[in-house]
């Protein structure tokens, strides 16, 4: 039981050294003491887009650039749990020792042009092409999680939040505006339901 237990570990150690190498030909930069599972994506879908991983940052879930010149950034010692997907246009920024859950969705972006001529040409590179451009109606904004801040399972964040720090964002919550610092959110969309007190 244990020898095999111990031939599983080597055969998964030896496969996700394998992806990082290969995470580090594109332009995806993952700190030597990140870790890195069999379960990660990482991914950078377009012709020019950046991803950089942190001192001892933990990632299980999907980073993805979808359109040129997106950019995520997670900061030292943040958990991005199993399930959860970011996908950039432009940037997530994701400061320092952020929690966040598993199953999370988190798009800077519409993901697809609101104009439905844009949309139709979109879903058609994305389906025939594996090809995803910028459109005019395709709005995108920064997103921005500060340190300390927790988003709890299954919540959405949108386009241009801004998360305070030391935050929390309660489970299944859709986070369509700032949330202000050491302060709980919840509920779609999600409003204000106490504030907390940061320990000097």
């Amino acid at each position: 039981m244990y020898l095999t237990s111990a031939i599983y570990m080597f055969f998964d150690r030896a496969r996700i050294k394998h992806k990082i190498q290969r995470y580090r030909k594109q332009n995806i930069i993952i700190d030597d003491s990140a870790l890195i599972y069999n379960e990660t994506e990482l991914g950078i879908y377009c012709d020019k887009g950046r991803i950089l991983i942190g001192e001892k940052a933990c990632i299980k879930g999907q980073l993805i650039i979808d359109r040129s010149g997106g950019e995520i950034i997670v900061g030292a010692r943040s958990y991005v749990g199993g399930g959860t997907r970011i996908w950039a246009s432009e940037k997530v920024l994701i400061g320092n020792n952020v929690m966040i859950a598993h199953n999370c969705n988190i798009f800077d972006n519409d993901t697809h042009p609101v104009d439905y001529k844009e949309r139709r040409e979109d879903a058609n590179n994305i389906i025939f092409r594996a090809l995803r451009e910028n459109f005019d109606s395709l709005k995108k904004r920064v997103i921005v999680i500060d340190d300390d801040a927790w988003i709890g399972c299954c919540s959405i964040l949108l386009k241009g939040v801004h998360i305070g720090e030391g935050a929390i964002v309660a489970a299944g919550s859709v986070v369509t505006r700032d949330v202000e610092p050491w302060t709980v959110v919840a509920g779609n969309p999600a409003v204000e339901v106490k504030k907390l007190r940061k320990e000097t």
